[in-house]
């Protein structure tokens, strides 16, 4: 195809960029500047513009020799022959011109810029123009354009020298923010090839992509071919040949291992890639880079620089395979830098992904308090399965900090594993070997409740007074110690520890504090009558719960279970019980038996909102489970037989049965299971004389003379599931 011939429009992946075309022609600039790496659409777009525009097009693209001004000259003046807008005079001067200075060739290109009306004149990669002699020429030519005519200049690079000879009233400058794309623009992609995609992943893809569009129609491609949905990465074939083609193929090869050396990092600056390669100029190399724009782009904290992701993904793919000891090294260097300028997590990831598992074990060790103390258990979970148990057995205060996690993340086992680790080696562990061991292995006997109440009001009392008025976890101290005192009967005494774990977590910044804390006084609000103050503590946990975006934690539970209740009682509260019911469902099952206090009540604040017999049913054995791990949860045991008893009332009233006892109850659900009446009494820590008292009532008052009748009547009646 001629270098003068005005580019067709792609049948596929158009997506039209006519609003950006229309709203720079109505601003009439004599100069526009369209600024973007490679896949970004410029030349389409420039297609476009040729089809929308009414003014007569004039095309030229651009080589490598076109550096030289007078092979530049003849070939501008030569795309306005092509297009026939091209004077007599102007042809008799070009038939001499050959390789002429610059005086010579610039008189001669702006005569045939000066045809008899305006136009639209598209110079397609003017990235290839970096001689002074060019870049003059172009200066001085484009600064003749003729009133009414637009010049468009096409550039993988920012072209600065030009930018700076027209005045703002005289140019547009088009560039990356006007080019990406976004998740509308990339569900049209996916559409044109019939493929169905939500806004939402649409917009996930935009944003791994990087706005890039390419990114998004390689995409959009490779689904189309595997009929489905598919995560490109940039290790993905189609990616890696794109790039090698249109981008690393005219990178310098230093420049190139340059950006391949420091893929492993996320964020780039000049200090840390002179410490990270233990050179110097990084920070021109980078500014150099980023003006060339090779996906390179400068973030908004000061000169640091940012890569395409799937641009550094490829780079890192092929770097991971080239030269794997290399790419080791490296990480276990970034590893020591960030913790060098006190970026601790960063230096996690790169321990890990360097497989430095003992490095990681040790800075986790000292980090892991601070990191648990404002919520952040995913990270820590993320970290802790990459490290590895073995390592993890080596630092007591890792042993802890795994069996705090499982059990807040609802994984009983786990948690038991952990706790029983924890627990063998407590006399073991000195204050200075692992600091706060102790405190948090008391916090968590004290959420754990395996010896009762007063043991649980111990424990808490202890780590309070060891994790003092300045310590990260001072407001899970206190508000455990609301929760034994909540199991104790004493609710003076645990309003007042919850109102100081708020108040504690909203100075620490731990927005999880608040909402556990928020919620159990809510709940002792609603319990006394107190609605409206109810109501205020709702607000305050909800508060946090949306701004720091808490929906999938454990601490909401808590919050949407009693939420629902205060929606049941005063409906006014809140426009559809629906919304907080389903909530505390959802969230519910991260409550468990792991702690015991929190998963018991958070399914008690459900039962009082919950109008269906099958889901108050549920909820019930559900309560069972986590009693066949704790027996006894002190005052709550009342409440729930309470609570029990009030549903086998109701559900009986009609059925001319006596209803059962909350002792029975208790016995009931056990009947459906293998057990012998023995392993019951085991399960409930009572005499096998008291079970077999029991069941007899049961059958007594159910009519039934077996077990399994008295099963079947009690599902009839709707006393089990």
């Amino acid at each position: 195809m001629s270098r003068t011939t005005i580019r067709a429009l792609p049948g596929d992946d158009l997506v039209s960029r006519g609003p950006l075309i229309r709203r720079t022609i109505a601003r009439r600039p004599r100069i526009v500047f369209v600024t973007a790496p490679a896949g970004y659409g410029k030349t389409t777009l420039l297609s476009e513009w040729t089809a929308i525009d009414e003014r007569p097009a004039v095309w030229a693209t651009l080589r490598g020799c076109d550096d030289d001004p007078a092979e530049l000259a003849a070939l501008l003046a030569s795309s306005f022959n092509a297009s026939r807008q091209i004077a007599p005079s102007g042809r008799a001067l070009l038939r001499g011109l050959g390789v002429a200075p610059l005086g010579q060739a610039a008189p001669t290109t702006e005569a045939v810029l000066e045809p008899p009306e305006p136009y639209l004149f598209i110079l397609d990669d003017v990235q290839v123009v970096e001689s002074t002699a060019g870049l003059e020429l172009l200066e001085v030519v484009l600064s003749r354009i003729p009133d009414g005519s637009t010049v468009v200049l096409s550039s993988r690079v920012r072209l600065a020298r030009l930018e700076r000879a027209f005045r703002p009233a005289e140019a547009v400058v088009i560039g990356l923010p006007d080019l990406s794309f976004d998740g509308s623009l990339a569900r049209r992609v996916f559409a044109q090839r019939s493929v169905d995609i939500t806004l939402e992943s649409a917009s996930a893809l935009a944003a791994r992509a990087g706005g890039w569009p390419m990114g998004v129609v390689l995409a959009a491609r490779v689904a189309d071919d595997a009929g489905q949905i598919v995560d490109v990465s940039g290790s993905s074939q189609p990616v890696t040949a794109y790039l090698a083609e249109e981008v690393f193929s005219l990178t310098h090869p230093r420049d190139r291992r340059f950006l391949m050396a420091t893929s492993i990092m996320s964020d780039l600056s000049g200090p840390d890639c002179d410490s990270l390669l233990r050179t110097e100029g990084s920070s021109d190399r980078l500014d150099r880079l980023a003006a060339g724009h090779v996906f390179l782009i400068r973030t908004a904290c000061g000169h640091r620089y940012r890569l395409n992701q799937l641009v550094r993904e490829s780079l890192l793919a092929e770097f991971e395979v080239e030269d794997p000891d290399s790419v080791r090294e490296l990480r276990g260097r970034a590893g020591d830098l960030f913790i060098e300028t006190d970026r601790p997590t960063l230096a996690m990831d790169q321990f890990i992904a360097g497989g430095h598992r003992r490095r990681a074990a040790i800075l986790l060790a000292e980090i892991g308090r601070r990191m648990f103390s404002t919520g952040r258990y995913a990270t820590i979970d993320r970290w802790a399965k990459a490290i590895g148990d073995a390592e993890i057995h080596d630092h007591p205060s890792l042993i802890i900090l795994s069996a705090w996690n499982a059990s807040l993340q609802g994984r009983d086992e786990e948690a038991d594993r952990w706790m029983a680790q924890a627990e063998s080696i407590a006399v073991d562990v000195a204050g200075p070997e692992s600091p706060g061991f102790h405190s948090m292995l008391s916090m968590l006997r004290a959420g754990r409740y395996e010896s009762g109440a007063e043991a649980a009001h111990l424990e808490a009392l202890a780590a309070l007074e060891a994790e003092g008025p300045q310590s990260p976890l001072r407001d899970g101290a206190l508000w455990l110690l609301g929760q034994a005192q909540v199991l104790l009967g004493q609710r003076v005494e645990a309003e007042a520890s919850f109102k100081r774990a708020s108040t504690a977590a909203t100075r620490l910044g731990h927005p999880n504090g608040v909402v556990y804390a928020e919620s159990d006084l809510m709940i002792l609000a609603m319990d006394d009558g107190r609605w409206d103050e109810a109501s205020v503590h709702l607000d305050a946990a909800m508060s946090n719960i949306e701004r720091f975006g808490l929906w999938e934690y454990q601490s909401g539970a808590l919050t949407f279970a009693a939420a629902a209740r205060l929606a049941a009682y005063r409906p006014e509260a809140t426009a559809d019980l629906g919304v907080p019911m389903a909530r505390g469902m959802r969230s519910r099952l991260a409550a468990t038996a792991a702690l015991p206090s929190l998963a018991v009540r958070t399914r008690l604040q459900l039962i009082r909102a919950a109008s269906e017999p099958s889901m108050i049913l549920r909820l019930l054995s559900e309560i069972d489970d986590v009693y066949e791990r704790r027996p006894s949860l002190g005052v709550l045991d009342a409440v729930v037989a309470e609570v029990r008893e009030a549903y086998c009332a109701q559900q009986m009233s009609g059925s001319g049965l006596a209803p059962l006892t909350p002792a029975e109850l208790r016995v009931l659900p056990y009947l459906q299971t293998h057990l012998t009446v023995d392993e019951i009494a085991h399960r409930l820590q009572v005499s096998r004389h008291t079970v077999g008292s029991h069941m007899r009532a049961i059958y007594a008052k159910l009519l039934v003379t077996s077990r399994s009748e008295a099963v079947q009547r009690a599902i009839a009646v709707g006393l089990l599931g």
